[in-house]
C-alpha cells in the first residue's frame, strides 16, 4: 500500500506531477471535479507539495483542492475536504499526515470535529501558524494551528532564528525553514509546515508497519523534539529568551528508530516475513532495517514472521535456542526455511483450546507463543482441539457468516467475541444423526460429516437437531450408571446400540409427577425438569414412576363416605370407583373422593347410575374442590338422565376433591333400590395447556429448534 501526505490546499499542478511525482488521488472540492490543475503551474498548493517532497521523495500525495484562486478557504470547503479524507481512510488509503497551510482567527466546529476524527485515527493535522507576527510580542497561531491536537509549525530564517512575521508562542511544536522554500523568493509558514508534515507521515509509516500501531500525538511531538533534546532556535525577539525546537527530519527519524522502533522491531523477523528479502539479505539484519526504513514501510510491508511463534511450532529448536524471537528468526533464515519447517504457531487455536488465557494474553501471536513456550508446554496445555465446525453449527448467524469454508474465521470469532458472549461449541452431531435416520444411513456415525451436512443443508432444511437424551436415559435406567447424564453419550449409545436393541423412549413425565406430589409442586408443568430429576436423583432414590389407577383408587366401603376432605375415598386419573348413595327418600347423599392432579392436566369426571341404562339416580350433581377448599367447577345432571359429566384443567398441582351427589327416589317411583349404586370414573383429556417442557418431544425422539 502506498503511503501519503494529504495536501488540502490550492491544488497541485500537473507540472509538479510530471516533474516530481504523480498524485495518488486528487479531487477539486472547490469546483467539484477530479482535476485540481486550473492552468497555473506554480500554485500555493504546488509549492507546499514541493516543500514536502524535498524532505522525503518516497511519499505519495493526496491532493484535495479546498482553496480559491484568491488564496482563501471557506469553512465548508475545508470541512468537505477533511470529510473526503476520512472517507479515503475508510477505503484503506495510507494517510500519514494532513498538511493545512492556511488558517484564520475564527474556529468552526465542523472543521474541528473532522480534524478530531482524523486525529483519533492517528492521522494528525500539521498546520501553519500564520504570517502576521511581529518582533515585539508573542502571537497566537491561527486556527487550526491553535488546536491542542494539531501540530503547529512556525518558521525560522534557515539559520535557526525565528522570523519576525511567524505567529509563534508556546503552542508551536517546531519551527521549520520558511524563507526561500521551496524555491528562492517563496516565504511563509505555509511552506514550513509541509516539511514537518512529511516527517510526521514518515514516522507514522514506520510506526504503522514497524510497531503495528500509529504513534500517539505525544509520541509524535516527542519524536519531533527528539525527546526534548532537539536543536533549538535562537531566542524569540519577543522576549529574548524563548527558544523553539527546530525541525530536523533525519534527527527525528533517528530518534524514533532508537526510542520506539528497535525495542520491538526485529529486522531478522522483517526479512523472514518476505521471500524476496530472505533471498536478498539472509541474516543481514542491518540490511533488513535499511530496507524497511528506505522503502518497505512506504510499501506497506509489516512484520508478519514471529520468531517466538516459529519456536513454538518447532520445539526441538526452542529446546536449543530458548525463548528468543531474534534467535528463532535467525534459525529460520539460516536453516529452517530450507528444511521446510513450519513458520508459525497457531495462536488462535491455542487460545480457543485454552479460553482461560484469552483475557490475560489478548490476541497477539507473540504473547500466545511466549506463554506456550514458558508455561503452556510445561502445563501440558493443548495447542488445538477447538472444533470450529461444531461452533459454526451451533449458531445460525455463524452458519451464514462462515459456512464450511471459513473455519479460521470462526476460531477467531470465538476468541475475540464469542466466548465473551457466552457462546460455546454445543452442536451435538451424534444427536443430529439420532433424530435423522436418513443421515444415519448415509453417514453412519461420522459426526464430522453430520456436522458439515447441517451447516450446508440441514439448517436450511430446518431439520431437527435435539435428541431427548434425558428421556432416553429415564426410559432405560440401566444406561444411567453406565453413561452418566451426558447428552452426547446417550445419543451415541442410541445410534450405536439402542436402535438395534429396540430401546424405547416411553418414560412419562406426567406419570412421574403424578406419583410424586412433592415433585409436581416443585416442577409444575416443566416436564423436562421432571425427567432430568428422575435421571439425576429419582431412580437412585427408588421413586415411583407411575401410579396404577386401579391400585390407587379406593371405592366406598360399607361405611358411608363423608362430604369433606377427611374422606378415605380415592380415585386416580384413569381409575374407576363405586359407591352408594344412602339417604332417606326424597333426600340426597354426597360422597367425596380425593384426586391428585398436575398443573395443566385435563380430566373428565363421569358419574353413572347402575345398572347401565337404568334410571337409578335422580338429581345427580358433581363438583370439584381446590386443594385450598373452594369449589372450582360443578355440573348438574339433566332431567331423565343417568349420567353426569364434568371437565376441568388444573392450573396447579395438588390434591383436589370430587364431590359426587345423588337423589334417592321413594320406592313407588320407577322401582328404585335403596341404597342407590353409582360408578365414578376419571379419564384424562387433552387440555388447553398440555404438560410440556423445552425438550419435550411429545413422545418422539426429538424436539424442533
Amino acid at each position: 500500500m502506498a503511503w501519503s501526505v494529504a495536501v488540502l490546499d490550492q491544488g497541485i499542478s500537473n507540472w509538479f506531477e510530471r516533474t516530481y511525482r504523480r498524485n495518488l488521488y486528487e479531487y477539486d472540492v472547490y469546483w467539484g471535479d477530479r482535476e485540481t490543475d486550473y492552468g497555473v503551474p506554480y500554485t500555493h498548493g504546488t509549492y507546499a507539495a514541493m516543500a514536502a517532497w524535498s524532505v522525503n521523495p518516497a511519499l505519495d500525495f493526496i491532493d484535495l483542492r479546498v482553496m480559491s484562486p484568491s488564496d482563501s478557504v471557506s469553512y465548508y470547503d475545508a470541512e468537505a475536504g477533511l470529510s473526503r479524507l476520512i472517507t479515503l481512510s475508510n477505503q484503506g488509503y495510507g494517510i500519514g499526515a494532513v498538511n493545512l497551510s492556511w488558517g484564520g482567527p475564527s474556529s468552526f466546529s465542523s472543521v474541528t470535529n473532522a480534524i478530531n476524527e482524523l486525529a483519533g485515527r492517528g492521522i494528525y493535522a500539521v498546520a501553519a501558524s500564520g504570517n502576521h507576527g511581529n518582533r515585539s510580542s508573542f502571537d497566537t497561531p491561527f486556527y487550526p494551528a491553535s488546536m491542542s491536537n494539531v501540530i503547529a509549525v512556525g518558521a525560522h530564517d534557515g539559520t535557526g532564528t525565528p522570523v519576525d512575521w511567524s505567529q509563534n508562542d508556546s503552542r508551536i511544536t517546531v519551527l521549520a525553514d520558511g524563507t526561500d522554500v521551496p524555491v528562492p523568493g517563496i516565504n511563509g509558514t505555509s511552506f514550513a509546515a509541509p516539511q514537518v508534515a512529511s516527517t510526521v507521515a514518515t514516522l507514522q509509516a514506520y510506526a504503522r508497519y514497524g510497531l503495528g500501531r500509529p504513534l500517539t500525538l505525544a509520541e509524535m511531538k516527542d519524536s519531533l523534539q527528539l525527546g526534548g533534546n532537539g536543536p533549538r532556535s535562537a531566542p524569540d525577539p519577543a522576549d529574548g529568551r524563548t527558544r523553539y525546537f527546530l525541525h530536523t527530519h533525519q534527527g527525528s527519524v533517528d530518534y524514533f528508530v532508537g526510542r520506539y522502533l528497535l525495542p520491538s522491531f526485529d529486522p531478522l523477523s522483517y526479512i523472514a516475513s518476505y521471500s524476496d528479502l530472505t533471498t536478498l539479505y539472509g541474516t543481514h539484519g542491518a540490511a533488513g532495517l535499511a530496507h524497511f526504513l528506505g522503502s518497505g514501510a512506504y510499501e506497506g510491508r509489516a512484520v508478519t514472521f514471529d520468531g517466538l511463534s516459529y519456536l513454538a511450532a518447532n520445539l526441538d529448536v526452542a529446546d536449543t535456542l530458548g525463548v528468543s524471537a531474534t534467535a528463532g528468526a535467525a534459525h529460520y533464515l539460516s536453516s529452517g526455511r530450507s528444511e521446510g519447517r513450519r513458520s508459525s504457531f497457531d495462536h488462535w487455536n491455542y487460545l480457543a483450546a485454552n479460553p482461560d488465557l484469552i483475557a490475560p494474553l489478548g490476541t497477539m501471536n507473540t504473547m500466545s507463543a511466549r506463554h506456550y513456550l514458558q508455561n503452556g508446554r510445561a502445563e501440558q496445555r493443548p495447542t488445538a482441539g477447538f472444533d470450529p465446525l461444531r461452533y459454526i453449527a451451533s449458531y445460525g448467524d455463524l452458519i451464514g457468516a462462515y459456512g464450511l469454508r471459513n473455519t479460521a474465521g470462526a476460531v477467531q470469532h470465538y476468541v475475540t467475541s464469542g466466548r465473551g458472549e457466552g457462546r460455546q461449541a454445543s452442536f451435538d452431531a451424534m444427536g443430529y444423526l439420532a433424530v435423522n435416520r436418513d443421515l444415519l444411513t448415509a453417514f453412519g456415525i461420522d459426526t464430522t460429516a453430520a456436522t458439515r451436512h447441517y451447516i450446508a443443508n440441514g439448517y436450511r432444511e430446518r431439520r431437527v437437531t435435539l435428541f431427548d437424551s434425558y428421556r432416553y436415559l429415564a426410559s432405560n435406567t440401566d444406561l444411567i450408571a453406565a453413561l452418566g447424564t451426558g447428552s452426547t453419550a446417550a445419543a451415541e449409545h442410541y445410534v450405536r446400540n439402542g436402535i438395534r436393541e429396540g430401546r424405547g423412549m416411553g418414560f412419562s413425565a406426567e406419570d412421574y409427577l403424578g406419583a410424586n406430589l412433592d415433585l409436581a409442586l416443585a416442577f409444575g408443568s416443566d416436564s423436562a425438569g421432571a425427567i432430568r430429576h428422575y435421571v439425576q436423583h429419582g431412580w437412585r432414590e427408588g421413586r415411583q414412576t407411575r401410579i396404577d389407577p386401579a391400585a390407587a383408587s379406593v371405592s366406598e366401603s360399607s361405611t358411608d363416605l363423608p362430604a369433606n376432605s377427611t374422606t378415605s375415598g380415592r380415585v386416580a386419573v384413569g381409575g374407576t370407583v363405586t359407591g352408594r348413595f344412602t339417604a332417606p327418600a326424597y333426600y340426597s347423599d354426597t360422597d367425596w373422593f380425593r384426586i391428585r392432579l398436575l398443573a395443566g392436566q385435563g380430566i373428565q369426571i363421569t358419574l353413572t347410575g347402575r345398572p347401565t341404562g337404568a334410571l337409578t339416580i335422580g338429581g345427580q350433581y358433581l363438583a370439584l374442590y381446590h386443594p385450598s377448599g373452594w369449589s372450582v367447577a360443578y355440573s348438574y345432571g339433566t332431567y331423565n338422565s343417568n349420567t353426569t359429566t364434568l371437565t376441568y384443567t388444573a392450573p396447579a398441582a395438588g390434591d383436589y376433591h370430587i364431590a359426587a351427589q345423588g337423589y334417592v327416589y321413594p320406592a313407588s317411583w320407577n322401582q328404585p333400590t335403596v341404597p342407590q349404586p353409582y360408578t365414578l370414573a376419571v379419564t384424562a383429556r387433552r387440555s388447553a395447556a398440555p404438560l410440556a417442557g423445552p425438550d419435550d418431544g411429545a413422545g418422539l425422539l426429538a424436539a424442533a429448534v
